[in-house]
């Protein structure tokens, strides 16, 4: 990741509504930084489904296809933020 700062918010609930609160806050706190957030991610951040590709620059994401596509080509080895076997 080719940035000087990760942004990384969290809201702790004491109750169901506060709960219910806590996204549309967040949503607002990553919306208040605007332009000064790429798309990029950083995945031991990620607590849900992400675009694995985003974590990384176009190039050694292709590289990490390639090696998974050689050494593991029917996708048996899974983990939480999985890449994809490059299609031949």
């Amino acid at each position: 990741m080719d940035a000087p700062y990760i942004f990384f918010a969290v809201g702790l609930p004491m109750t169901p509504e506060m709960g219910a609160a806590i996204p549309p806050r967040l949503a607002m706190c990553k919306a208040a930084l605007g332009d000064v957030l790429d798309d990029g991610i950083y995945l031991n951040f990620a607590e849900h489904p992400a675009d694995v590709s985003r974590a990384f620059d176009g190039d050694a994401f292709a590289a990490l296809q390639a090696v998974k596509a050689k050494y593991d080509p029917r996708d048996t080895i899974h983990s939480n933020h999985a890449i994809a076997p490059a299609s031949r």
